[in-house]
């Protein structure tokens, strides 16, 4: 009707301002699919203009019912026009190359309504109800004869309303069939496709032949892995695990990958072989039986910690660094401690020495009783050349900061904030607080902590093109800017660093804490030598007056290509296109340079007139 034809025709103009709604550019989000989106950009706007043309067409039209669940993952490859289904809704996958996106997790058809980035690859093509069926076609005047399956005896009978993966074996009136792969398989248990039944069964089932009698038990797989040796804990989906942790199903040991990947490992969806199994674990190899024990610590190796505490006992409620000991012999034991949170969960649950390795870590070995508590041996801590700031409750501590605590009147103990997610307790407690919570002792210190020297000026390089600008925490920085720090006014030694390739050059607007010449200058900044004088300004080339030197530089154009340090002009202003990663967007419409301020400044910087 006219009224619907009308909505989708303001369903399709919104999708289709979707496509070039580009995401803001952020160092916090994963450039990799900013990127990706971004190079999809060109392709999508011819996409979007055949999409308006046939709109009124395609949504116009209800699909009589719903085709396989969409599903994600590295096998799952769909090709341009294959149709899947979500929440009751029918999306067709784009043609190529936009279809290589189809199966990825961030293009989930129908995420984040109209606004969501699957409409670079998807087209939305209406509510649907029920399992749509394919249309007939003429029967074939005699059933076919097939010659007897190779395999001898027949697979498990096939199940009404049972979901089929790819692979799967089945058996139907006297004929063994296999599941197609994905994305084919989605049909394998809808009805309208029992295998060798009615006209569709073969869009999802491939015929193997005939068979009679049952199938010979099926020997354990064969795995092309190394021998892992003994088998690790089974996998259970209760259980919460995370990187680096192992486990075993069906022979065969896996370890949890790295984060952010190990956040699927817990997901019963992603377990050990199912068909997500690679983005969460690590085949490392067969194993048969259970892990050999850990063979009991070298105490020359753990070293020992002069005396036992109190053994561990299950009935007892232990805290983060509490520590207890196991008895080895007679007068020996190995002495653990409660991990910090939330680790410490863990202690309760799990004794130390377990194989998981959760809850607690091994210190060392002990003898006899525990002494009492001293203060701690100078000759086993590392001297820290100095003591940094006394501690302070009025101040607030982050990661890595360091403190010192006095223990006599000449010698104190240095304490650095943790990593997160402890840093924030060093907010809360103090070191050495019995919660043991937030601090790490690294050393002792005698004195205040000794000022760093500044470069050595004969082993630096004379740049010999005068000093850039003053090092300011006001300016945005980018990769290959230079700037001057003043590392001594008599005599005069000023030091030149440059801003480094991105990811390390986001350092360079971190803040003072960061700037050139402090403690945490190497992640961002690169030392290049020293200076003298001021830079050179960079002079008109000869014979250029100034109205043919702006008329070198183009005019902004929104459907221009613009790379990193490329210029245009807007009237009077010249802009040139930022540094990595911000360049991605100057080709995008979006930014275009402005008088005013706004989101175009984050890719684009005015760096004069004309």
């Amino acid at each position: 009707s006219e009224t619907s034809s009308s909505i989708s025709r303001q369903s399709m103009l919104s999708n289709t301002h979707t496509l070039f709604a580009v995401v803001r550019p952020s160092l916090v989000h994963h450039q990799q699919s900013t990127m990706t989106l971004l190079r999809l950009q060109h392709l999508v706007l011819t996409a979007g203009l055949s999409t308006l043309a046939t709109s009124t067409t395609t949504n116009a039209q209800t699909l009589p019912g719903c085709h396989p669940q969409w599903r994600a993952g590295g096998s799952n490859v769909y090709s341009g026009g294959d149709i899947a289904s979500v929440d009751g809704f029918n999306y067709e996958c784009r043609d190529e190359p936009l279809n290589k996106f189809c199966g990825q997790t961030a293009f989930n058809p129908g995420l984040n309504g109209d606004m969501g980035s699957w409409t670079l690859v998807w087209t939305l093509l209406g509510e649907c109800e029920g399992v749509a069926t394919k249309a007939p076609t003429l029967n074939p005047s005699s059933s076919p004869t097939f010659s007897a399956w190779s395999e001898g005896g027949c697979p498990d009978s096939f199940v009404d309303d049972v979901e089929y993966e790819g692979g799967e074996l089945v058996e139907n009136n006297g004929l063994a069939f296999k599941c197609k792969e994905f994305p084919w398989s989605g049909w394998c248990g809808q009805d309208g496709y029992e295998p060798g039944v009615g006209d569709a069964w073969s869009d999802a089932w491939d015929v193997l032949g005939a068979c009679k009698g049952t199938m010979t038990p099926t020997t354990s797989p064969t795995w092309n892995l190394p021998d892992f040796g003994g088998c690790p804990g089974l996998f259970s989906a209760e259980v919460s695990y995370e990187e680096g942790d192992k486990v075993s199903l069906n022979g065969v040991a896996y370890q949890c990958r790295e984060y952010p990947f190990s956040a699927y490992c817990s997901h019963e969806s992603y377990a050990p072989q199912s068909i997500n199994s690679d983005a969460a674990w690590i085949a490392l190899g067969t194993c048969e039986g259970s892990m050999a024990p850990t063979g009991s610590p070298i105490f020359e190796v753990l070293g020992g910690t002069v005396g036992c505490p109190d053994k561990y006992d299950i009935s007892t409620e232990y805290e983060a660094m509490d520590r207890v000991s196991l008895e080895l012999d007679e007068g020996r034991g190995f002495v653990y401690q409660c991990k910090g949170w939330p680790d410490s969960g863990y202690c309760n649950m799990i004794p130390p020495g377990d194989s998981s390795g959760l809850g607690w870590l091994l210190l060392g070995g002990c003898s006899g009783s525990i002494a009492p508590t001293s203060s701690p041996d100078f000759e086993l801590l590392l001297d820290q050349e100095g003591c940094p700031e006394g501690y302070s409750s009025s101040v607030s501590y982050e990661e890595g900061d360091k403190v010192s605590l006095p223990i006599d009147d000449e010698r104190s103990i240095v304490w650095e904030c943790d990593s997160y997610p402890n840093s924030p307790y060093c907010n809360q407690y103090q070191p050495n607080d019995a919660n043991g919570l937030g601090w790490k002792m690294v050393g002792h210190c005698k004195g205040s902590i000794a000022p760093t020297a500044s470069p050595s000026f004969e082993t630096l390089v004379e740049l010999g093109y005068g000093c850039p600008e003053a090092y300011s925490e006001s300016v945005e920085y980018e990769s290959g800017d230079l700037v001057m720090v003043e590392a001594s006014i008599d005599p005069s030694r000023k030091v030149v660093y440059e801003c480094k390739a991105m990811p390390s050059g986001a350092f360079c607007n971190s803040g003072i804490q960061f700037s050139p010449g402090s403690p945490n200058s190497d992640l961002g900044w690169k030392l290049k030598g020293f200076c003298n004088g001021t830079m050179t300004p960079t002079a008109s080339p000869a014979g250029v007056d100034a109205a043919s030197a702006c008329a070198a530089i183009p005019v902004y154009s929104p459907v221009g290509n613009y790379d990193s340090g490329d210029r245009v002009r807007k009237g009077d202003k010249i802009y040139e296109c930022r540094g990595f990663p911000f360049y991605l967007w100057c080709s995008n419409a979006f930014y275009e340079p402005q008088d005013l301020p706004g989101l175009w400044s984050q890719v684009w910087k005015q760096t004069g007139t004309c």
